[in-house]
């Protein structure tokens, strides 16, 4: 039978681990933070030094520091490679390549401060998983031979810490060369920059989670042994998120199931079972004894709120009473791609997308990008907000695709006014950016209002005429941005790319700006 003075010290166990894992979360995430704002500084100081007007030229770029130039960029680099190795010896990987190289151009400098700045990270990260990995060790008392084993000798998790920072490595210096190439402006690489660093901090986030777990159920499993209990039971959390399709061997499942200690696997039949895994187990003994008096178990409604259950219920009968309740209504629809298209317009030419046939209005999705479901039914909702906020009939919604960053490289959105078809990133859907969700949408869509109101003063924009509907359309914003009082010396305070365009006489793009970042603020 269960026991339930083991099950009690289970949970209790597993929530102190998840709560120091959560713990050096929190710090994480404040380090990432600030690599994060170290990289922008860098890349903005590296614009303002070779830039001209908004862009940089990839000539510009690719153009050799000088002798003077190449000595300052290698002395900072020798400084951030010291600091990186104090942190950890595991930075060599990343740092000695860039060692040996001598004459470097520009762009090559700023690649390798970079990595220099991302190495420095990567000892910080692996400082505090460690830290919270060795937290957990002594608070579940573990050997020194074992805390030995799981920190230093098998070290996966070093491992997994600096293959994340590798990769963001690569992707970082990605983003900063193809930008660079496509004349992107600063601040659209730096959006891409700590989108892709919010990436990494779900990484590690999932990381120390599941190593925090994984200490924690190994102590917990040395226990069973030298107790000599021989046998227990499995305990999966019972709400929405627990994992349940993935056969016998999925959390769900094994719920409830009972299995000899001496034939535990982690992955297989103990957790953790996959990465953020919540899981656990407890003790089972065959004694005859009754220990089962007031005692239950918790389950999570779909709100997240807490309500009690008989100790008795598994995780599948659980599941089956919330078969049987009406179901809530499924938000996300499946991105199927049917029918193909090509776009062709101003900025595009022979782009290939394909129609996703579970959505009413037309919206496609091109052959070079992905997206899940739920970034894709967010950018619709704000899209679909913003119409109706603008007072923009339906029939006038239009077309929406959403196309790779390498096809869109110096924006995040864009609207063409001759065919009605607004072109997203999937970035745009990403946690870590914008900061106010719908910022984008709400900016495109504005577009959609000044064309509107001009075919409803009886203007047909062709692609012919673009550029003289740009011309009127400036002209018109321009009186409204005076009557606002935005000025050159003001401007920069809607935001950068405002400036920008100021600074240029697209006063239309300025006065959207100003419109989208006010409406989704709810000023």
């Amino acid at each position: 039978m269960q026991s339930n003075y083991w099950t009690e010290r289970a949970i209790r166990e597993k929530k102190k681990a998840l709560r120091i894992a959560a713990s050096g979360n929190k710090r994480m995430q404040k380090q990432l933070k600030a690599t994060a704002s170290q990289i922008n500084n860098d890349i903005q100081l590296f614009y303002k030094k070779y830039a001209q007007d908004a862009g940089i030229s990839i000539a510009a770029a690719k153009t050799y520091l000088t002798n003077k130039e190449a000595g300052l960029s290698y002395q900072e680099y020798l400084g951030l490679v010291t600091e990186a190795l104090k942190g950890s010896e595991h930075a060599d990987a990343l740092l000695n390549a860039n060692l040996a190289k001598q004459r470097i151009t520009r762009l090559d400098a700023l690649c390798r401060q970079i990595t220099g700045r991302l190495a420095v990270l990567g000892g910080k990260l692996e400082n505090e998983i460690g830290g919270a990995l060795l937290e957990v060790g002594t608070f579940e008392a573990l050997p020194y031979k074992t805390l030995e084993k799981l920190l230093i000798t098998d070290g996966r998790w070093s491992k997994r810490v600096w293959g994340h920072v590798e990769k963001l490595d690569e992707t970082i210096n990605k983003a900063l060369r193809d930008g660079i190439a496509a004349g992107a402006s600063s601040d659209v690489i730096a959006k891409r920059v700590q989108a892709r660093t919010g990436v990494a901090m779900s990484r590690c986030r999932t990381l120390v989670h599941t190593e925090c777990c994984y200490v924690t159920e190994s102590a917990t499993l040395d226990r069973y042994i030298a107790a000599d209990v021989k046998q227990y039971g499995y305990l999966a959390t019972l709400d929405k998120k627990t994992c349940s399709g993935f056969g016998g061997h999925s959390c769900g499942a094994l719920d409830g199931q009972v299995f000899d200690v001496r034939d535990a696997q982690v992955g297989v039949n103990y957790p953790p079972m996959h990465p953020n895994c919540r899981c656990t187990t407890y003790a089972v003994f065959d004694d005859g004894s009754d220990e089962e008096a007031d005692f239950y178990r918790v389950a999570r409604d779909e709100n997240g709120k807490n309500y009690h259950v008989s100790e008795k219920t598994t995780y599948r009968e659980w599941k089956r009473r919330q078969s049987k309740e009406p179901a809530p209504e499924q938000n996300y629809r499946k991105v199927e791609r049917g029918e193909s298209a090509t776009f062709n317009d101003v900025r595009f030419k022979n782009l290939k997308a394909r129609r996703i046939s579970t959505y009413d209005t037309p919206v496609y999705v091109s052959d070079d990008a992905t997206i899940k479901p739920k970034a894709l039914h967010r950018i619709n909702k704000h899209t679909e907000d913003a119409l109706k906020k603008y007072g923009i009939p339906e029939g006038r919604k239009p077309t929406i695709v959403i196309v790779s960053d390498n096809e869109l490289p110096t924006a995040w959105g864009r609207y063409d006014a001759p065919t009605n078809t607004v072109y997203y990133v999937p970035e745009i859907a990403h946690k870590a950016y914008p900061e106010v969700p719908g910022t984008t949408e709400f900016h495109e869509m504005y577009h959609v209002k000044q064309a509107n109101d001009f075919r409803n003063a009886g203007w047909t924009i062709t692609e012919q005429n673009y550029k003289d509907y740009i011309i009127e359309l400036c002209k018109r914003e321009k009186s409204k941005v005076d009557k606002a009082g935005i000025t050159e010396y003001n401007v920069n305070e809607i935001s950068s790319y405002a400036k920008k365009m100021y600074d240029i006489g697209r006063y239309d793009e300025v006065w959207t700006e100003y419109v989208s970042h006010k409406t989704v603020r709810g000023d």
